[in-house]
């Protein structure tokens, strides 16, 4: 699929614990129907060997995606309502604390030796499932009240509406960098396209390095070329 897909090439940096590079690869190849993309994560060398995730997780179980890269916080607490990392650090305090619990239910019942270590444990196991039950309960709510709506209206939406909602959520992630200690990996103007199977590939925001109304000639010439070369085309 990889030598179909055609039109547009991004590639990202992003810093967690360590350097990763990406590259993305989405559009239209001939035998697609639907969008499709090819993600390669490139982390390290590891035994000489090329350290890389790959991810391309589209399908046509899907009607809709939203799919962020790099710095992607701020998609995810605009899409399940929540920082994944203190979604993480809070359900792992839960897990703590409810494996606490067996031993000090234990201290207060007149239970000791190998019948007082076999209820903990038996405990123990209860509040486990317990975490595991509140964990995919916790999936299904943010499915159901957060993203799951945003899903839905996305598979909806006409093409110049999903150019904008992309575009501001790349300026959500740029405005909390900026405000916050974070490096600011994200921000400047804005390049916005939209690739669709009839159209092709459709710049809706594009930032040049001059200035527009300085260079009247550029456009002159690069509007009338295209011009000559459609002619040539019909021809």
């Amino acid at each position: 699929m990889l030598e179909n897909i055609a039109q547009i090439l991004s590639v990202y940096w992003t810093t967690k614990n360590s350097w990763e590079a990406g590259v993305v690869i989405a559009g239209f190849g001939e035998d697609e129907v639907f969008p499709a993309y090819e993600l390669f994560e490139v982390n390290s060398f590891l035994d000489n060997k090329l350290k890389y995730a790959r991810d391309n997780s589209i399908s046509f179980d899907n009607t809709a995606m939203i799919v962020p890269f790099a710095q992607a916080e701020m998609v995810h607490v605009f899409m399940n309502g929540i920082n994944p990392e203190y979604r993480s650090g809070l359900l792992q305090y839960f897990k703590e604390v409810l494996l606490k619990m067996p031993d000090l239910i234990s201290d207060n019942l007149p239970l000791s030796g190998k019948a007082k270590d076999e209820y903990v444990e038996k405990v123990k196991q209860g509040f486990s499932d317990i975490h595991k039950e509140f964990i995919t309960n916790l999936k299904k709510y943010e499915r159901k009240v957060h993203s799951g709506p945003i899903i839905d209206m996305v598979a909806s939406l006409p093409k110049d509406e999903l150019a904008n909602m992309a575009e501001s959520l790349v300026n959500l992630t740029s405005f909390k960098r900026k405000i916050s200690k974070d490096d600011e990996t994200v921000g400047g103007p804005i390049d916005v396209a939209v690739i669709s199977k009839w159209d092709g590939f459709i710049w809706i925001r594009r930032k040049h390095y001059f200035q527009r109304d300085l260079n009247h000639n550029f456009f002159s010439n690069y509007y009338s070329t295209n011009a000559e070369e459609d002619k040539d085309e019909i021809k």
